[in-house]
């Protein structure tokens, strides 16, 4: 596929230009030659007569001093390897250079700053347009112009009649105001100058000259225009240079030709033709043909609906924009045409192009009107409604969004009416919000609410304890069924292309019934146009079978009753491939509570932390009690029988007033390896006397016969006494 050439002699023997005697060959006469002796004649490119032999194609850019020098050095060169002096020198290419530069390089005496005037030894007559300059300024590969971007977006602003050499006058000034401040000054230096007759001026037909801008730049933004370069590393010249450069390129994107990225792809052979451009312009005005206007159509333009869907409007009536005696808003036209009798403006030949638009449009038409109302209330609530009507101004903005309590204000606002704006991520959130919100709401019961368990009997809430006991009985009954979770998480995703209640609507199918009990590739296609043409049939359809499912399939299957009511709610929504379906829920009888859940082999619990800690902070509370089961005596001795008996009244006494209603073992007895009984004391109680034993709160007193347990006393060691302040001794003398 690729021609890949690793040796560098065959290069140098196919593409390096070949000179004899200093004397660059022609094509023909390189062809006659070997490769040998190719190689032996090829010349590494240092001028432009080798690259033109090299097979570049070889046009000067620039400025006409510039062309000129080049023609000069060219001819000077020619001179010396040939010994001839041609009289009328022509650019290489083919071309004659015209006007001043012909007339430098034709061998007359006269200096290019004679021909050129007084400015062409580095200014030339090179100008630049307004909408070149913004385009230098507004792209990011330019490195001069974005330099001077930074500079001018950086500006302070100062007022008007602050200053004579004030660059910024506004915070919204964009590049056009500077282009068009630096042509004021550059008029204004002319004048005082007097050179409003020079052959090159400052100014001329709403365009800069171009030294003289790199020169203003130079004056306000230092030299090298904001880049880090070194003066004696780079010379205004270089600068001048790099700047026209820039401004070269961004001259051809103007066109658009700097937009398109072509991957190293050639362009395309058919280009378009101005003298056809032309031909058509002159049969569309003699002719009146349609065509298509370069510039877009407004947005509430008259007959914008008419003129672009002539088949679906063919009396050129009924535009939204048109004008009638009563208003009408962009809601009822829409549901008015798409109850139209003959369903044009649903399905038909050309697609769905005529109501994507309307739809486009009613969504666009809401949520202006929103945003209004969003402007309004938030210019009332931070402080600026008494301005009169002013527009809020970027400056105002940003002071809006530097403040966090007028930021908030915003946020509330974009949120809360953003919500009513059809098909926005906002709207969307609001109404799983609601979904919710009211399984949330379902599954509480309040405390003013008398509350009933599975069978309808009254059961004490547990928000009851909340009430004030002096109001009395101020509790209401459950008309509802609240304190109750969904029975039922359901989707609805309808197979609309295949469902018998919606395909029979397809009355003018030419399978008829047949096609919706065939597999067809004919009829799959014939179902699919029917869906896409009619989706107000298939949207009303699926409603119409959700509904249906929630008021009679679903009762039947979630048990109810009269105390428990059944209930259900949905929402639709469309998936990422635009497929509609609906997300619900149902209730019923409550089914069972899963509470707290014991550790088993398989899995861990979810029972309340109860730790060693809380132990004994229990138990070394009961030792401060007097005449409590723990009161202890320091230095008295008990036996282990008597502290394992003690310690484990106490915890199960202190388990007793943690004890929560339907647990039949108190919290935190259900550890590992330990239960009520005998395993109890011998695990948590025994656990607590270990530890207070380790922490020297107790001590432990063994028997004469070793490995006796019977024999193990302890004693309740007193505190240490603190240790008094030793003051430091005085200094004598």
């Amino acid at each position: 596929m690729f021609d890949v050439m690793d040796d560098p002699d065959d290069l140098r023997v196919r593409y390096a230009p070949k000179v004899r005697d200093g004397v660059t060959l022609e094509p023909e006469e390189v062809v006659a030659l070997s490769s040998a002796e190719k190689l032996e004649l090829a010349t590494d490119v240092s001028s432009t007569e080798h690259l033109v032999a090299a097979g570049f194609n070889v046009q000067f850019v620039g400025p006409e001093c510039g062309l000129s020098a080049t023609l000069r050095e060219g001819k000077d060169i020619h001179e010396q390897q040939t010994g001839e002096h041609d009289d009328e020198p022509t650019v290489e290419g083919g071309g004659e250079a015209d006007g001043s530069a012909a007339a430098v390089a034709g061998g007359e005496e006269e200096d290019a700053s004679d021909v050129l005037g007084e400015d062409a030894d580095a200014e030339c007559g090179l100008y630049v347009e307004e909408e070149t300059f913004c385009i230098w300024l507004d792209r990011t590969e330019y490195s001069y112009g974005m330099s001077v971007a930074r500079w001018f977006v950086g500006l302070d602003v100062v007022e008007e009649g602050g200053s004579e050499e004030a660059v910024k006058l506004a915070d919204d000034e964009t590049t056009v105001d500077l282009f068009r401040r630096i042509m004021e000054d550059l008029k204004l230096q002319a004048k005082e100058e007097g050179q409003e007759t020079r052959r090159y001026p400052l100014v001329k037909d709403g365009m800069v000259f171009l030294p003289k801008m790199v020169e203003w730049f130079e004056k306000h933004i230092g030299f090298g225009l904001g880049l880090q370069v070194e003066q004696r590393e780079c010379s205004r010249d270089m600068v001048m240079d790099d700047v026209l450069h820039e401004l070269v390129l961004a001259d051809v994107g103007r066109g658009g030709g700097l937009t398109q990225d072509k991957g190293l792809m050639r362009d395309d052979a058919d280009q378009p033709d101005e003298e056809e451009d032309a031909l058509h312009i002159a049969q569309r005005l003699v002719y009146g043909w349609p065509n298509k206007n370069e510039e877009p159509t407004g947005a509430c333009t008259r007959g914008r609906f008419v003129k672009s869907f002539p088949l679906e409007f063919p009396m050129g009536i009924a535009d939204l924009f048109e004008e009638r005696p009563h208003k009408v808003s962009p809601e009822d036209w829409v549901q008015h045409l798409l109850r139209y009798w003959n369903g044009q403006f649903v399905g038909g030949e050309r697609g769905q192009r005529v109501m994507w638009a309307m739809v486009n449009t009613l969504l666009l038409s809401e949520a202006r009107s929103r945003g209004f109302g969003i402007y309004r209330n938030v210019m009332r609530r931070v402080g600026f409604g008494l301005q009169g009507g002013r527009v809020l101004t970027k400056r105002e903005l940003r002071g809006i969004l530097e403040k966090e309590d007028h930021m908030r204000v915003l946020v509330s606002q974009l949120s809360t009416v953003g919500r009513d704006v059809r098909s926005t991520t906002m709207q969307w959130a609001y109404e799983g919000k609601k979904l919710d919100s009211t399984v949330k709401h379902m599954s509480w019961v309040p405390p003013w609410v008398r509350h009933r368990d599975v069978n309808g009997g009254a059961v004490e809430s547990p928000g009851a304890r909340f009430m004030d006991e002096n109001a009395g009985d101020v509790r209401v009954d459950d008309n509802v069924g609240l304190g109750r979770h969904p029975s039922l998480w359901w989707t609805l995703n309808c197979k609309y292309n295949a469902a018998y209640d919606v395909q029979r609507l397809n009355t003018d199918g030419t399978a008829g019934r047949a096609g919706l009990r065939t597999r067809g590739e004919g009829d799959k296609e014939e179902r699919f146009d029917f869906t896409r043409d009619n989706p107000d049939l298939v949207a009303y359809e699926m409603a119409l079978r959700t509904e249906l499912h929630m008021r009679m399939v679903m009762p039947a299957i979630v048990p109810h009753s009269e105390d428990w009511p059944y209930m259900t709610m949905a929402r639709f929504e469309t998936g990422p491939g635009g497929n509609p379906h609906y997300h619900g829920f149902s209730m019923g009888k409550p089914g069972p509570v899963v509470k707290r859940v014991k550790a088993d082999v398989a899995g861990a619990d979810d029972l309340p932390p109860r730790t060693m800690t809380e132990d004994v902070r229990v138990v070394r509370r009961a030792m401060l009690v007097e005449g409590g089961p723990m009161e202890w005596d320091y230095g008295d001795a008990w036996s282990r029988s008597k502290v394992l008996e003690r310690v484990q009244e106490v915890m199960v006494a202190e388990d007793e007033t943690q004890r929560i209603d339907g647990e039949e073992v108190p919290v935190g007895a259900q550890d590992a390896d330990i239960v009520p009984g005998h395993e109890f004391a011998r695990g948590r109680v025994s656990a607590v006397v270990e530890f207070l034993v380790e922490t020297g709160v107790l001590r432990e007193l063994r028997g004469e016969c070793v490995g006796e347990v019977s024999d193990v006393r302890y004693v309740l060691v007193p505190p240490a006494p603190p240790v008094p302040e030793v003051e430091p001794a005085k200094r004598k003398g």
